[in-house]
């Protein structure tokens, strides 16, 4: 496997995004997804969340994932969570066939 870098993480967050887009869970043109990055040293855990830029861009009260948007505390189980909910948009979209 590939190593697992934040640009790679931020690409995941991007297709979450556009696939949050075509489920019509974000309706607003000024909604974003944004993954805050971890660090296992510092104790900080990677999250996914919504905000909406128009009103500050502050962390939202809309978590993309069960425990408060984490995702993990380092890069891989980070990749690992992210992967898991695109898996869950793809059987959205198969299941609408």
């Amino acid at each position: 496997m590939e190593r697992i870098t934040e640009h790679r993480l931020e690409a995941l967050a991007k297709m979450i995004h556009e696939e949050m887009r075509w489920a019509g869970l974000i309706t607003s043109t000024t909604e974003r997804v944004v993954l805050e990055m971890g660090s296992k040293t510092y104790g900080r855990a990677y999250r996914l969340y919504t905000t909406d830029v128009e009103q500050g861009g502050g962390y939202s009260d809309k978590p993309l994932h069960l425990g408060d948007g984490f995702l993990g505390l380092t890069k891989r189980e980070a990749w690992l969570s992210l992967i898991a909910i695109l898996r869950a948009f793809e059987a959205m979209r198969s299941a609408k066939k």
